[in-house]
């Protein structure tokens, strides 16, 4: 699996692809169902993915495609727990053009 690494640095070469990990829609969701369940457990669970993600409120992510490389599906972060939305983040076709476009800068002649 090739993978391009993201950062919150910004670099010369990377591209701005915003505030990828902050989806207020996702973050509202789990806020909703935080308030309207009763299982103690569910809520600890809920609470753990808020604060995870409040603590990345407002950073910019930045894709560095020259450190494009090659890795084990067993080195992909995991979800923190089911209610983690992190397998549902995608980006804008237009950032991802850019990226499509930046590789074929990067490694073809």
């Amino acid at each position: 699996m090739h993978v391009i690494p993201i950062t919150s640095k910004k670099h010369k070469t990377c591209i701005d692809i915003g505030n990828i990990l902050i989806n207020d829609e996702e973050i509202q969701k789990l806020h909703n169902l935080y308030e309207n369940t009763e299982d103690n457990n569910k809520k600890k669970k809920i609470k753990d993915c808020l604060k995870y993600y409040s603590n990345r409120d407002n950073v910019i992510s930045y894709a560095i495609v020259e450190h494009m490389k090659t890795i084990s599906k067993l080195s992909i972060i995991k979800p923190i727990n089911e209610f983690d939305y992190i397998n549902k983040l995608r980006l804008s076709d237009e950032k991802l053009e850019e990226i499509a476009n930046e590789i074929l800068k990067e490694y073809t002649i």
